[in-house]
């Protein structure tokens, strides 16, 4: 019996959402069922007392979701859900130490693995979670419990509001928790604005409204894309002013000049999740602007609000409702993890930076050593092993796991390595070719 229950627990019910083969969940999960089966069979066990049992696992398995307050967007990786929190509110620096100390311990315990940074101005977050201890992590931000062994340490509850992302897995390998200056650097000295002095956080559904009012209209709305040019040059708004920058600060002093006169205008903004524009929506609300809108939730809420929208607009059996709901937003979502990218829609409006073709794969050249950033269509990464094409990358070794813990910093800085049209090695390797 002892055996049974441990080939039980092995039966791989979901892996990732297709493996290399393209075989979905729902095939990996059947072919695990079958070997459940056949071990059973081949025991000296009834099989028919466990079988009834086997399937019914295996189905709540496949169709379950987390039951939580918040309802989660399609997991494509079952076994995490990737989403993220931000809270500005002033901590003082002898607790940021203790609290990084806290968060390590108390998530290990939940098997969640993210980036999390603190600073004087509050908390950011991104991570992964496993689906089954969703609720666990939703409970440990949010209790307001005294008694609560596995609580967190500050009086932010119950205000933390998650973020899911529109794609899911595991997106971070280890947990860091680290502590910096600001969350989000803007070069802004603190006292030149109010961070309690936020702009009007609109949904995305009404978000999406505001601005299809304002282009029926004909009129063209002062959107703003608060993101490095890496960022939106893989998706972005429609009409919306894209900053060639490559850091927030840079971006911030750029939104500053963009919207001098403008005072008495209704500005829009928008980033990936919100942190960003709150920041920045701040600092212009401080500097006398007076109907300053974001985004809330960034565009990773609309995403998802897309994704519903057209789920509920193809189900809709009317005979005059519109073929499609069409998104604002055009391409991917960048994201800052190993997924480099979330796809809203299915435009490409970007290119392969060796070839000129169509794509809006983000990667890192293979040679950790040089590690620049850039897009890359599959028959380059293919055609060049993963490297950005220089002779010195193609030439370079793999690293071991433990190579790569004790390697050297890279010889590109960031400024070259998020451009890759300033990187030498990689021109030259374009050009030859």
């Amino acid at each position: 019996m002892r055996n049974l229950a441990a080939t039980f627990k092995r039966v791989p019910y979901y892996r990732s959402s297709r493996n290399s083969l393209g075989l979905t969940n729902e095939f990996n999960a059947l072919m695990g069922l079958l070997k459940f089966t056949t071990s059973i069979f081949k025991s000296k066990t009834q099989p028919h007392k466990y079988f009834s049992t086997a399937l019914s696992g295996f189905q709540e398995k496949v169709h379950s979701q987390p039951k939580t307050g918040v309802q989660a967007p399609l997991v494509l990786d079952r076994e995490y859900l990737s989403l993220a929190f931000y809270q500005f509110q002033k901590l003082g620096e002898d607790e940021l130490v203790h609290l990084r100390q806290r968060l390590l311990k108390d998530l290990e315990k939940f098997e969640v693995v993210g980036r999390i940074y603190l600073a004087t101005e509050g908390i950011n977050a991104q991570f992964s979670c496993p689906v089954d201890r969703l609720e666990e992590v939703e409970k440990y931000f949010n209790s307001t419990e005294p008694n609560t062994s596995l609580k967190f340490p500050l009086p932010f509850a119950p205000t933390i509001e998650f973020n899911f992302s529109t794609f899911h897995k595991k997106a971070f390998k280890k947990l860091n928790v680290k502590i910096r200056k600001e969350i989000v650097s803007s070069d802004i000295p603190e006292g030149e604005y109010d961070p309690s002095n936020q702009p009007t956080y609109l949904s995305a559904e009404e978000w999406h409204s505001r601005l299809t009012e304002l282009k029926t209209s004909g009129k063209t709305p002062l959107l703003f894309d608060v993101r490095n040019q890496y960022e939106h040059a893989i998706g972005h708004f429609e009409g919306a002013i894209l900053p060639d920058v490559d850091t927030f600060k840079e971006g911030m002093n750029q939104l500053i000049k963009d919207t001098k006169g403008q005072e008495n205008k209704e500005i829009f903004m928008y980033c990936t999740g919100g942190i960003r524009c709150s920041k920045a929506g701040a600092i212009l609300k401080s500097k006398g602007f007076a109907d300053v809108k974001m985004l809330k939730g960034g565009i990773t809420a609309y995403g998802n609000f897309i994704r519903s929208a057209k789920e509920a607009s193809d189900k809709e059996d009317l005979p005059d409702k519109p073929k499609s709901f069409t998104s604002l937003f055009k391409g991917k979502n960048f994201t800052f993890d190993k997924k480099l990218g979330e796809p809203i829609t299915d435009e490409i409006i970007s290119h392969c930076f060796q070839c000129g073709g169509p794509t809006d794969h983000y990667t890192n050249c293979r040679n950790i050593l040089c590690h620049v950033l850039f897009l890359q269509c599959a028959s380059c990464a293919a055609r060049f092993n993963r490297t950005c094409g220089s002779q010195q990358c193609l030439d370079s070794p793999v690293f071991s796991k433990q190579e790569n813990l004790d390697r050297k910093p890279t010889f590109n800085v960031h400024a070259t390595r998020v451009r890759p049209q300033r990187c030498k090695s990689l021109l030259e390797a374009c050009q030859s070719d």
